[in-house]
């Protein structure tokens, strides 16, 4: 079996507690949180909160 390259990336969730919460790629986001890729991917991008949480990449860079 061949390996793939994966073009995943970590994002992580602050909630308004103050908890962070890393998911191994924004669809494992979406699915674990009943939330839309796209918009999990948006608000990493543009710092935006979505359903009151605050995405961003793990990684700590942004748009790659």
């Amino acid at each position: 079996m061949m390996n793939r390259k994966t073009r995943a990336r970590e994002v992580a969730a602050l909630d308004q507690f103050g908890r962070r919460t890393v998911y191994p790629s924004v669809s494992d986001a979406a699915l674990q949180t009943g939330g839309q890729i796209s918009r999990i991917s948006y608000a990493c991008r543009t710092g935006t909160l979505y359903r009151g949480i605050a995405w961003e990449y793990a990684d700590g860079k942004d748009n790659q």
